[in-house]
């Protein structure tokens, strides 16, 4: 059964092999999301939403700065959607 483990990741190149186990380094390439508030009060909600879903969703990095927040996610079309609905719900 082929896989397609090499479009989601890059090989770097083989570190270890023997006859059943190849070790290889390999790079991510994970996507960033720019989320700009409103305001102050919608900074913090956001952030509370960021919080909630972080535990469902590997975020792999949140970084808050220049009234901005930063998350660093894996690079899924998908994730990337169901990240901004649960970001931006009015709930």
């Amino acid at each position: 059964m082929p896989t397609n483990i090499w479009n989601k990741y890059k090989k770097i190149k083989e570190i270890n092999s023997n006859s059943k186990i190849k070790t290889y380094s390999a790079m991510i390439e994970p996507i960033i999301k720019e989320i700009i508030p409103k305001d102050i009060n919608d900074f913090y909600i956001i952030k509370e939403r960021i919080d909630n879903i972080k535990y469902q969703i590997k975020i792999y990095d949140i970084i808050e700065g220049d009234e901005k927040i930063y998350i660093v996610i894996d690079n899924n079309e998908e994730l990337n959607l169901e990240i901004d609905k649960l970001i931006l719900s009015d709930e």
